[in-house]
């Protein structure tokens, strides 16, 4: 019985280290609860596998590569798919915009108070007022942006006036315009075409990523097939 068990152990070890590198490479820290819950599920069959003997081994690795298969199939799907990546990966949440506390969204995502102000701590963020930007990632990472003025050196340090430094504004993501954060923005498609095309690309569907800061300066991220035909843009 022990060396059964012995020999199961190691047998469905290397199966479920195969799995996890064909499912990619990630932190425990930075897994969504999709990921999480097929992760659970791998180690409950295993265990149940290896434990019982009438349990054919087969029968162990079948519901296995099922699992594997279906975090791929929706990990592929949701880079094409914005709302099937929401529902699988989940998105990001501010908590925090220009010093002040978004109360609704500490409720929708159920984040009490005390436990922002240890997160706020752990990245030296000790006052509220100094933070530009407090966003819970999906994999329950708080990204903390410190305002402008408050970064060392600081520029309040040296009396100098420091212009407002938001969050740069997606415009393309992975080929797709961003219309509603473009008509955010007072641009339009048109505009964003004609900027594409001075810095030597003919559509967006050759962007993997672009924003517009805050001071109006475009960032263009062209996908690596399209790398070679970038140019700098006339001043």
């Amino acid at each position: 019985m022990g060396l059964t068990i012995f020999i199961r152990t190691i047998i469905f070890y290397f199966i479920i280290l195969t799995l996890f590198r064909i499912m990619g490479k990630r932190e425990v820290g930075q897994l969504s609860a999709f990921d999480l819950v097929v992760s659970i599920m791998i180690a409950e069959i295993s265990v149940l596998t290896i434990e019982d003997e009438t349990i054919p081994i087969y029968a162990g690795i079948i519901p296995l590569v099922s699992l594997m298969g279906l975090e791929v199939m929706f990990t592929k799907w949701g880079l094409k798919n914005k709302l099937i990546q929401k529902l699988t990966q989940g998105s990001p949440s501010v908590l925090i915009e220009d010093g002040k506390i978004k109360e609704q969204e500490l409720k929708k995502v159920r984040f009490d108070l005390n436990e922002l102000m240890v997160q706020l701590r752990q990245q030296n963020a000790h006052n509220i007022s100094e933070v530009e930007y407090a966003i819970l990632e999906p994999d329950g990472q708080l990204s903390v942006i410190i305002k402008n003025a408050q970064r060392p050196v600081t520029k309040q340090d040296l009396n100098i006036n420091a212009p407002y430094d938001g969050l740069p504004v997606p415009l393309i993501m992975d080929g797709e315009v961003e219309y509603g954060h473009l008509k955010k923005e007072n641009l339009t498609e048109k505009w964003l075409i004609s900027e594409l095309k001075e810095r030597g690309f003919s559509s967006p569907q050759e962007i993997l990523y672009a924003s517009l800061d805050s001071q109006r300066n475009l960032y263009v991220s062209p996908k690596e097939k399209y790398a070679s035909k970038e140019k700098t843009p006339s001043q």
